[in-house]
């Protein structure tokens, strides 16, 4: 139990202890290739809703609980994604990708139903002052980020909404921060043979994402 608590993502955490052994809708905006594969490792009974630009190819033995949506957020008519129907809704780390990500984090609010969760995240202001690295850790590193957003606004438009908000901070994984000394060797040990440092495992200690965690009322 503690192990996996130590290697799950942390979009999952706030949602593990009430989901984990029962079957609820997921819907996975951003999922990118490995949403499906991580999701199903810690929520087995899930019915997954994949969102991306691109389409990823439903695993054969999951054809009845997993489905992948091809759709461009800015663009596209998102009414494939019915509304009031999803238990939870992750989107980490897409809104910094949308020109106008305030537009789409209303349309997505639409498609969680009454006492769903809801999980945010995103690049904080702090980012913009982190030194650069592989793997980004200054804002500017990863050249698909084209807007950085603002939690007050994000905030405002979830209560906007009827969403409240039960926890809205800088991430800070204990666990994460536990094993920092560990990816601080490694990078010292990537310097000494020429190499930048690789921004893995310190994003909690250098305050690079903001996270929200709600409840549509």
């Amino acid at each position: 139990m503690i192990w996996d608590l130590w290697v799950m993502p942390v979009r999952f955490k706030n949602i593990h202890r009430e989901f984990a052994r029962r079957s609820f809708s997921l819907l996975d905006v951003g999922c990118g290739s490995a949403g499906q594969s991580q999701t199903r490792k810690y929520f087995p009974y899930c019915q997954y809703h994949g969102v991306d630009l691109e389409l990823y190819k439903t695993p054969i033995e999951h054809a009845e609980t997993c489905h992948f949506y091809q759709l461009n957020l800015e663009k596209d008519d998102l009414s494939a994604l019915q509304d009031n129907s999803f238990d939870v809704l992750i989107a980490a780390h897409l809104l910094e990708h949308l020109y106008d990500p305030y537009s789409v984090l209303r349309s997505l609010c639409q498609k969680v139903k009454r006492g769903g969760k809801i999980y945010l995240e995103f690049p904080s202001l702090k980012s913009m002052g982190l030194p650069s690295m592989d793997g980004t850790m200054q804002f500017c590193d990863d050249p698909t980020h084209i807007h950085l957003p603002d939690p007050n606004r994000v905030i405002n438009i979830l209560l906007s909404e009827g969403i409240a908000i039960r926890k809205a901070a800088i991430r800070r994984d204990l666990f994460r921060l536990f094993a920092t000394p560990l990816f601080l060797v490694k990078n010292l040990a990537r310097k000494m043979v020429g190499k930048k440092s690789h921004s893995r495992g310190l994003w909690d200690l250098k305050g690079f994402a903001y996270s929200i965690y709600a409840e549509k009322r």
